[in-house]
């Protein structure tokens, strides 16, 4: 999850500076300065670069860098952001609203199947791990958390729901990683490069026409945000993963698989549950509505009874 809580992180700086501009009264004052730089090249490595543009009645620019060593010669391209794939695939379609998503997202080895839909409004997402599936419908302010799986002592099937306010859940579920609210989040950020506050887009994208994980091979395209470099992967127009490389730590990557990646919705993803037990914003037990599955140890505190069930 880390460069979509990055690409959030972005958002928030950019709209304190604003916030600190407008404080201040600054006006905007240009500024230019001189430059200097110093570059050492391996022995045996030569590096060139070209640019070039074209403009008519719309203007395109990419640039290309050659660098050749002994392993051989490597080509990157780079794409001004309105040509990427990524924003015309991606960022522009789902920033319309819709998204149905289904996956794995898998970090320091460990692969976690996912689903997640939304409709701009509501929110459905779902992680499944160990025969047991969480998930949360969520419409901004409150939650529907359910949990389904086989009861600890009695081995039998269970499925408990209950009803909360948002800002709960989030402080409950902190501990899991990834939650089906950290799956929302950053579902709905790498898609649309975009989070409460506000969009982060690059200048430009490199190109890999061969980008290899694994034994596929995929086109991508890539951009750094603080440290890591996301790969947004494609076979054709259709976006199948998205590869987070730490460029500390190389092995410390996360892999977001996209098995389905569409617009078309079904209603039944936003279906509320009739059976649930409900808590009060504080956390405090308000009590069942419909006719919930008795909990094996039923209390009035929220966490003690998701500790009963999970």
């Amino acid at each position: 999850m880390r460069l979509s809580n990055r690409i959030a992180a972005t958002a928030l700086a950019a709209v304190m500076a604003v916030s600190m501009l407008t404080a201040c009264g600054g006006g905007g004052g240009g500024s230019t300065g001189g430059s200097s730089s110093s570059s050492s090249k391996p022995a045996g490595s030569t590096s060139t670069s070209t640019s070039t543009s074209t403009s008519t009645s719309t203007s395109t620019s990419t640039s290309t860098s050659t660098s050749t060593s002994g392993s051989g010669t490597v080509t990157a391209q780079k794409k001004q952001w309105k040509e990427t794939k990524t924003y015309s695939e991606v960022v522009v379609k789902y920033r319309k609203g819709k998204i149905n998503a289904a996956g794995t997202i898998t970090e320091n080895d460990k692969e976690t199947p996912y689903k997640y839909v939304t409709d701009g409004k509501k929110e459905y997402s779902e992680i499944r791990e160990s025969g047991a599936v969480m998930s949360t419908l969520s419409d901004g302010t409150n939650v529907f958390l359910t949990i389904s799986g086989k009861d600890a002592t009695s081995k039998k099937d269970v499925s408990y729901s209950f009803k909360m306010p948002k800002k709960y859940v989030e402080e409950m579920l902190g501990k899991i990683n990834p939650s089906p609210l950290d799956v929302a989040r950053s579902i709905k950020t790498v898609l649309t490069l975009q989070s409460d506050h506000g969009k982060v887009e690059p200048k430009e994208m490199t190109v890999d026409q061969n980008k290899k994980i694994g034994a596929e091979t995929y086109y991508a395209e890539s951009f750094k945000q603080n440290g890591d470099v996301g790969y947004y992967c494609f076979k054709g127009t259709q976006l199948k993963k998205l590869l987070i490389e730490d460029q500390d730590e190389a092995a410390n990557s996360e892999t977001i698989t996209f098995d389905t990646l569409n617009d078309s919705l079904n209603a039944k993803d936003f279906d509320e549950p009739s059976d649930y037990y409900e808590f009060n914003e504080n956390g405090s037990y308000k009590g069942p509505v419909g006719n919930p599955a008795p909990l094996p140890k039923a209390t009035q505190n929220a966490n003690s009874m998701l500790k009963a069930v999970h």
